[in-house]
């Protein structure tokens, strides 16, 4: 559904979009798994006696794991509780050559990998059957291992070490049906606000938090079969102090973001739904940061998925789907500050697909 989804929960993953979208569904279980590859590649340009001009290199780390899952209880028609578990953001780089002359010299400066996934215990009240509200606590959890070098390219202190996080939030949803062909959806998330990692810090000076963020949109049930979503969300990276502030104080430039998701789905016969969606966003990372962003995922801006889900029996269903990222690139002008202009003419480009498989029990 291209992420659409904040007014038409699917299944018992739908709290990491909505958390009242859980007092909506039956008592289910859901486990998606799935895997995307992401690929990236690297021209490093500028400064000859700071970088290191090593020509276009591909990055050497594409596959990655990705999941969602969840459980939910109804026991009343008005009450529902469960948990939802989504994967929320990550992949990485890892380099034949570093960005710079100091970081070749010293063997860093080529690789990070980066993780996160949030765990969202929920309760969700109905005190009309139009009406929803929904609540979630979220659970951050997150890893990175890597080799980036401190704000003034020094060598850092952990080389390739895995560092955890784990952090705390929460989350808020309402969904209203004014009629019967239209369903109207909002959520907001707080911040997540994390423990730092201890041993990049050195590298990352406070915790990647993540960023408060809302989703607003509507479902068009256009007809009994058919449902049009189209859903609006806003990330306020700038306000999360190590990825919003400038990369000369070492931070990572990036900007909020605002995007528009569009999904539709049509259901074929009883068993079988066909899907479909597109979303359409900013770019988190300005070009005038490319170089500075060169080994952390953070520019694309259009993005697909396609899928199906067939129902064998009324207990049990199965889906797939195939997503992509379209490929965009930034060439940074050298214009954002000093470590901009030492990297000036830098370009770096990306894309990636990937798909998941979806097992949902009704009980």
């Amino acid at each position: 559904m291209g992420g659409a989804g904040v007014a038409l929960p699917m299944d018992a993953a739908a709290a990491a979009i909505n958390p009242a979208g859980m007092g909506r569904l039956d008592n289910q279980i859901y486990f998606s798994p799935g895997w995307i590859s992401g690929h990236r590649t690297m021209d490093v340009r500028g400064d000859p006696t700071v970088v290191n001009i090593a020509g276009r290199q591909n990055s050497a780390k594409n596959n990655f794991f990705q999941m969602a899952s969840g459980v939910n209880f109804r026991p009343r028609a008005d009450f529902a509780y469960g948990i939802s578990m989504s994967g929320i953001g990550g992949m990485g780089t890892k380099y034949r050559e570093p960005r710079t002359l100091a970081g070749k010299a010293g063997g860093y400066d080529n690789t990070v990998f980066y993780g996160m996934v949030h765990i969202l215990p929920t309760v969700a009240w109905s005190p009309s059957t139009n009406l929803t509200f929904g609540l979630s606590g979220v659970i951050g959890y997150s890893q990175i291992k890597g080799n980036p070098p401190s704000p003034t390219f020094a060598a850092p202190r952990a080389n390739l070490k895995v560092d955890r996080a784990w952090g705390l939030g929460a989350k808020f949803g309402v969904l209203w049906d004014p009629t019967e062909w239209l369903s109207l959806g909002f959520a907001i998330s707080s911040p997540v606000w994390f423990e730092s990692f201890k041993s990049y810090d050195d590298v990352i000076r406070s915790p990647i938090n993540t960023p408060l963020s809302t989703q607003f949109g509507f479902a068009w049930h256009i007809t009994p079969e058919t449902d049009l979503a189209i859903d609006f969300r806003y990330i306020a990276y700038s306000h999360v102090t190590v990825i919003g502030k400038s990369p000369d104080v070492g931070g990572f430039g990036w900007e909020d973001v605002r995007a528009m998701l569009v999904g539709v789905q049509h259901r074929l016969t009883n068993e079988l739904t066909v899907r479909g969606g597109f979303q359409i966003s900013d770019s988190a990372l300005p070009k005038e940061h490319a170089f500075a962003g060169a080994l952390v995922p953070g520019h694309p801006r259009k993005g697909f998925g396609i899928g199906a889900s067939y129902a064998i029996n009324d207990k049990w269903e199965f889906s797939g789907d195939f997503e992509g990222i379209l490929r965009g690139g930034l060439t940074d002008p050298g214009t954002g500050g000093a470590v901009s202009a030492l990297g000036a003419g830098t370009h770096i480009q990306g894309y990636a697909f990937g798909g998941n498989l979806g097992f949902l029990r009704h009980f």
